[in-house]
């Protein structure tokens, strides 16, 4: 949120939560909320985003079913549905958030991930959700993992803010399709 914006946190806080199964390497777009403020005056903010394999607590085993591969999760948060473009790309306003990992599993006789190889967490702070807010999230693992069965976890938390209705137009033109690069 810019400087000059007048929006007001209300205090109240969501949190979104869920989880995409992947049978090898791909790519989903989700709609994870739909902002229906019948005057314009409610907006949401992201304040967090966090990406995460699931796995299992019995056997500390994750999902993924290759041991000795590496994988990357990623996801971008966007505010208009973008199925066809490149993911991860800073020049388009639609998309203001993206979080992705990079995992290497043991490459012994268990599916233990050994460790988290790289994490990279970046959230555009001058943005607000007035309408929809769209996931991308991605599995894409190397030759061995290529074809494993995982499960992606995802948790986003979000702050309410009070905005005039015509800040809430604004944040809709401007989260609508508009590369900023071109």
């Amino acid at each position: 949120m810019s400087k000059k914006s007048r929006a007001r946190t209300s205090g109240r806080i969501l949190t979104l939560r869920g989880k995409e199964l992947f049978t090898g390497n791909g790519s989903r777009e989700v709609t994870v909320l739909t902002n229906a403020s019948p005057n314009r005056t409610t907006a949401w903010k992201v304040l967090d985003a966090k990406i995460w394999v699931e796995s299992s607590e019995a056997t500390g085993a994750t999902a993924v079913v290759k041991t000795g591969s590496e994988f990357i999760i990623s996801t971008q948060l966007q505010t208009d549905n973008m199925r066809t473009s490149d993911l991860l790309m800073a020049d388009d306003n639609r998309c203001f958030g993206w979080f992705r990992s990079s995992y290497q599993v043991s490459k012994g006789t268990s599916n233990l991930i050994h460790q988290c190889l790289y994490r990279e967490d970046n959230l555009d702070p001058d943005h607000l959700i007035t309408d929809q807010m769209f996931q991308t999230l991605t599995y894409k693992g190397d030759n061995v993992g290529e074809s494993s069965l995982v499960t992606i976890c995802w948790m986003i938390t979000l702050e309410q803010v009070k905005v005039t209705p015509v800040e809430s137009i604004l944040q809709t033109v401007k989260g609508r399709s508009q590369d900023v690069g071109a």
